[in-house]
């Protein structure tokens, strides 16, 4: 009974994980198609941030950066192409992802 209790906690945990990788990936293009349809840079990357520390993650860092030098960007242009850059961590667990913003490669980088 230890064992299945242990096990339903592991699962528990991984499950908790899973949800919020999925949330991860919907906040940061929630926040990517806010940014290229013109909203504010600042408050798209903070209100996916608020987002995720509502879920439960602590948010290492949520950044828009050029897709080419990977260097920080303060204003966005649909001439320079960005992916959004994010990691989070839930407990032990540490996500990170990356998705592209306007002309940015749909692959994903590492």
């Amino acid at each position: 009974q230890q064992l299945h209790v242990r096990w339903e906690r592991i699962n528990s945990r991984r499950l908790h994980v899973l949800l919020l990788r999925l949330r991860l990936w919907r906040e940061i293009s929630r926040a990517a198609s806010s940014i290229e349809a013109g909203g504010a840079l600042d408050p798209a990357l903070d209100d996916a941030a608020d987002r995720l520390a509502d879920a439960g993650a602590e948010v290492e860092y949520l950044d828009l950066r050029d897709a080419a030098t990977l260097e920080e960007i303060e204003t966005w242009s649909a001439e320079r192409p960005a992916r959004i850059f994010v990691a989070i961590r839930l407990g032990e667990a540490r996500l990170l992802d990356n998705v592209a913003v306007g002309g940015g490669s749909d692959t994903t980088v590492l």
